[in-house]
């Protein structure tokens, strides 16, 4: 265990992982760690055998716990049988890249303090239809401190840890990949229902629904197919969230993903109410933008989509598009282009195409305005 932040050898580095019955995944994320831990720890509570002998063919130790309805005693057990002086918690799935892997290996080795705890940023692919994946910041390198447990039985968290020893939290180097599979329609479906079961649990023990809880409640919803449930649970937590919090501002995002494309009003009218507490969220103005641009208010959408652009922020805590500054450009010079106003559409998106020039579907949209310019001229 960590008992100073001076370190009189180079700290150890254990990667700590849930294993979960999907063999390829586990070795894909075992296979990006390796160069830069010291120990690999992966705990079994019902995974098959290939699983298993996948991980333990990569030189991850085993540790074999029997499914107990709490996420939180499983990450607990596993911290039972970590040695290291820092963990670092990934998901089956989800890859270390070389780069982050070097940044984040040196980062512990000289820089990281041990009084304080450090989000990485987690990568996960577009969406079916969607040209920009997204990215969040969750706590995955902490000191191996006793007193860093995780609690819950859903959506298992160290932040009531951290708070009670009064460490800080920061953003580390380096992020975590998931592979596409992560999103599939089937895993989400067959993960909320066991989410929904763990939170009726916790719920009844603690006699009631926390901010965590109502969001792990409304995610679960949603994912399990049923919205008019999830739109309830992401209500009751921005209801139970502290004004301008993380917490509540991820319950006005869960709150329009669960609003179906009929619902315009109760999304115009929530992405209103939330712009009041956080007028400069990047996410929130392009939300706002999409619905001005649905009700055929051009004018108002362009000033949204600008702002998004000019000046938006995001929070790094919650779910956001990755190039949210490309797609704001992009949505504006959409809303442009349905007033005609094509020559300022091209000079935003040749700006956008500078700033960002490893975007695709970017370059893809300033050729269509340039193709339809010179339509335009030849008609």
């Amino acid at each position: 265990m960590l008992a100073s932040p001076a370190y009189p050898r180079k700290p150890r580095l254990s990667v700590a992982m849930i294993g979960r019955n999907d063999a390829q995944r586990v070795a894909a994320t075992i296979e990006s760690v390796r160069g830069i831990a010291d120990e690999i720890v992966v705990l079994d509570s019902h995974s098959s055998e290939e699983t298993a002998q996948a991980a333990e063919r990569l030189g991850a130790r085993q540790v074999h716990c029997s499914w107990c309805d709490d996420l939180s005693a499983l990450r607990n057990r596993c911290l039972e049988n970590i040695s290291g002086d820092w963990v670092l918690w990934t998901e089956p799935g989800e890859r270390l890249e070389a780069d982050s892997a070097a940044a984040l290996r040196q980062f512990v080795d000289r820089q990281a303090d041990s009084r304080a705890a450090y989000l990485l940023m987690i990568e996960a692919p577009p969406a079916r239809g969607s040209l920009c994946g997204k990215q969040a910041a969750r706590v995955r390198l902490a000191p191996n401190w006793s007193s860093l447990r995780f609690s819950g039985r859903a959506a298992e968290s160290l932040f009531p840890a951290i708070r009670a020893a009064g460490m800080s939290i920061h953003l580390a180097p380096g992020r975590l990949v998931r592979d596409s599979c992560c999103g599939d329609a089937g895993e989400k479906t067959r993960r909320a229902q066991c989410s929904l079961k763990l939170i009726t649990m916790e719920a009844e023990d603690a006699r009631g629904y926390s901010p965590r809880l109502l969001l792990a409640l409304g995610d679960a919803q949603l994912d399990a197919g049923n919205r008019d449930d999830a739109q309830h649970a992401y209500l009751q937590a921005v209801a139970a969230s502290p004004r301008g919090s993380t917490e509540m501002l991820s319950a006005y995002y869960g709150l329009l993903g669960a609003l179906e494309g009929g619902q315009r009003m109760l999304q115009l009218s929530t992405c209103l109410d939330a712009l009041e507490t956080f007028p400069v969220d990047a996410q929130l103005l392009l939300a706002m933008g999409n619905c001005l641009q649905a009700h055929q208010r051009m004018d108002l959408a362009t000033r949204s989509f600008d702002a998004a652009f000019r000046l938006g922020k995001v929070n790094v805590e919650t779910w956001h598009f990755i190039d949210w500054r490309a797609m704001a450009v992009s949505c504006h010079s959409l809303a442009l282009e349905t007033q005609d106003r094509m020559e300022q559409a091209q000079r935003l998106l040749e700006e956008a195409v500078t700033q960002h020039p490893n975007l695709p579907w970017l370059r893809r949209r300033l050729a269509e305005v340039l193709a339809k310019r010179e339509f335009n001229a030849a008609a």
